[in-house]
């Protein structure tokens, strides 16, 4: 048995909470962004869900773990209260910059040779940084290290929900605990999950490091 979709039977609101109409996309009706840009009286918005009896939560409420946030019912609510780097345009489907805003992309590849694969040709700064989790510290990654892409991204800044802003310092944390669960630095190492890993290693085998550049924006 595959499953290729699923079916929303509808949202109920209560208009006389709202100051204008809930958004409505042109193809899948009601949606995240019908949360997002729901403009209420009282700032708030209250959200109940029904599901089958015994399949509200189909994975753990886990926003970090592998086994989290992977159902319908657990992405309703956790949707529109992530501010993603880009986001599909809901009347375009384009790829639109929300918090990161792609500034120089570049991609030089070619073929090996002599092992047939496929390399990266851009020379990668060495001034570029990588964390190292056994160490607990950021290094240089150096001279002669090259990349298949690289990016240079400027950030549209904000708030969190408690007020303090966002910057720089939360890409590097992000950054670093990626690292700090993919790598088992030693037995017994209480900040290693290998399923994490698992899933996360692919991705962070072609990072090669990122520059924090003197204007704000930052080249991976």
């Amino acid at each position: 048995r595959i499953y290729v979709v699923y079916q929303s039977t509808y949202y109920a609101a209560n208009k006389e909470a709202f100051n204008r109409k809930m958004a409505y996309g042109l193809g899948d009706g009601l949606n995240e962004w019908s949360l997002i840009t729901a403009d209420t009286k009282s700032k708030e918005l209250r959200m109940t869900q029904f599901s089958a009896k015994g399949a509200l939560f189909m994975s753990a409420w886990d926003p970090i773990g592998t086994e989290g946030f992977n159902d319908v019912y657990s992405l309703n609510l956790a949707y529109p209260m992530i501010d993603r780097g880009m986001f599909e345009h809901p009347a375009s489907a384009i790829p639109t910059p929300w918090r990161v805003v792609p500034e120089e992309v570049e991609t030089e590849v070619s073929r090996d040779k002599e092992t047939g694969d496929v390399v990266g040709d851009i020379l990668v700064s060495p001034d570029a940084i990588k964390y190292d989790s056994a160490k607990k510290e950021w290094y240089k990654v150096g001279a002669d290290v090259k990349a298949m892409s690289t990016g240079t991204y400027s950030f549209r800044w904000g708030n969190f929900h408690h007020g303090l802003p966002i910057t720089t310092t939360n890409i590097l944390y992000a950054s670093a605990f990626i690292q700090e669960w993919i790598n088992q630095d030693g037995e017994g190492d209480k900040y290693y999950d290998a399923a994490y890993e698992r899933e996360r290693r692919p991705d962070q085998e072609t990072d090669k490091g990122m520059v924090l550049n003197p204007d704000g924006t930052i080249t991976t």
